[in-house]
């Protein structure tokens, strides 16, 4: 799914759930949104994919990863 392929974005850059500092400012997210726009994702997608709580994220990517 699109918020599947969003998250494993968010794991190799180490944003949004799998950050690795839990507080972020409104510049840093807006940053978070920009490289996942850049990388060619729909700001819905974008957004929920860095408002996703990161065990949510794991579980998201391990049933992605057993259903392809």
């Amino acid at each position: 799914s699109e918020l599947a392929a969003a998250l494993l974005q968010t794991r190799r850059r180490r944003i949004g759930p799998f950050r690795v500092a839990s507080e972020i400012d409104a510049p840093g997210r807006l940053k978070e949104l920009a490289a996942l726009a850049r990388a060619g994702f729909a700001q819905d997608i974008a957004r929920r994919a860095l408002a996703t709580p990161r065990a949510e994220a794991e579980e998201i990517l391990i049933r992605a990863r057993v259903d392809s």
